[in-house]
């Protein structure tokens, strides 16, 4: 069975880097990606679909050369708060790893670690070093 990354992104911060390191993670272990978003009302939906859209323009521009190999990405969004959005979906969906964002106080690796007590599932939560600083 695939591997499953999560991706949890709040479209407040730049994501670019942290959506690159995660494709290319995603191509090296042949696994898919789960890009996870939470938006306060459905009136800001469309602005996590341009989020999207930027990070895939992003992706293809800098590291993909435009190929039309790509990783399996699915995308998953919720309205509510992020924290308790990521909390529910981790508790209710296996995935092999968590993608940490050192730039968010919600979707760090501490927070993560606190969202999975509880939950039958225990991914791996993995914080990229170059987005540390």
């Amino acid at each position: 069975m695939k591997k499953k990354i999560l991706l949890p992104i709040a479209i407040e911060h730049d994501n670019k880097q942290l959506f690159v390191s995660t494709l290319e993670l995603a191509v090296k272990l042949s696994a898919d990606v789960i890009c996870f978003t939470s938006v306060e009302d459905k009136w800001n939906l469309d602005r996590a679909y341009l989020h999207y859209l930027g990070l895939y323009g992003h992706y293809q521009t800098t590291t993909n050369n435009w190929s039309k190999e790509l990783p399996n990405v699915k995308k998953v969004m919720r309205i509510g708060i992020m924290f308790h959005q990521v909390a529910k979906y981790l508790k209710q969906t296996e995935v092999d790893i968590v993608i940490s964002n050192p730039r968010s106080n919600v979707l760090d690796a501490k927070f993560l670690e606190m969202m999975l007590v509880g939950s039958q599932y225990k991914p791996k939560i993995i914080t990229f070093d170059k987005l540390a600083s």
